[in-house]
């Protein structure tokens, strides 16, 4: 995995502007300590973790969901990109095609941390294929389940194994110091990437007028 420090949103597009384009993704992560490992990979699902186990955790959340979906997934990938918007553990990652989004992501929490926004590029996959029995990582775009997948321009890598962190010489980590996640927040807002517009719905707005309140811009 490559490695690059930047300091200010210019210098990250400049930088971005010099990668191949086709393929492209980015994922934007709050502190450089975040591997690109899927949340059933990681240290709260070590003890109990297998194939047979994640299986059986979609097949639990399928019986519980009917309930509440009016539209039922019609694969075992529309179903795990269903589970992973509602927090189910998966071996999906949240990628996005705009580096902006990614950034944002990277930059809005955790404010004493440096960041990163990873970056790579795949080929296209088939449009459906088994997650549970590829042989090497493949993206995927879900359809649009909820109004967030098209605001913020989402896609997935579903991950062969999801207990491996990601890291091959295609990726390229930008590094973003924690002394600049305020101004880059700043800006963002300004160039209208926000949680009002990333989160749409009631959601969203709450936090970006918080935010507004806190950080004292507009009128209060």
């Amino acid at each position: 995995m490559k490695e690059v420090a930047i300091k200010s949103i210019q210098e990250y597009l400049d930088f971005i502007s010099g990668l191949p384009r086709t393929g492209r993704i980015f994922r934007g992560v709050s502190s450089v300590d975040y591997l690109l490992l899927p949340t059933i990979g990681r240290s709260d699902y070590l003890q109990t973790y297998s194939v047979k186990a994640e299986r059986h955790l979609l097949r639990l959340f399928k019986q519980r969901a009917m309930a509440f979906i009016q539209h039922k997934p019609s694969s075992e990938l529309e179903w795990l990109a269903l589970g992973q918007h509602h927090g189910l553990a998966t071996r999906l990652l949240d990628w996005t095609v705009n580096p902006l989004t990614a950034l944002f992501f990277a930059v809005s929490e955790n404010r004493q941390t440096d960041c990163s926004v990873y970056t790579t590029h795949f080929r296209r996959s088939r449009a459906e294929f088994g997650p549970f029995t590829q042989k090497e990582p493949k993206k995927y775009y879900p359809p649009h389940l909820t109004p967030r997948i098209p605001a913020q321009e989402s896609l997935f890598t579903v991950q062969n194994r999801p207990q491996e962190p990601m890291d091959n010489d295609k990726i390229t980590r930008i590094i973003v110091p924690a002394d600049q996640k305020e101004p880059f927040t700043n800006q963002l807002d300004q160039l209208g990437f926000n949680s009002e517009r990333l989160f749409p719905g009631l959601d969203g707005s709450a936090k970006q007028l918080s935010w507004r309140m806190a950080n004292n811009i507009g009128k209060w």
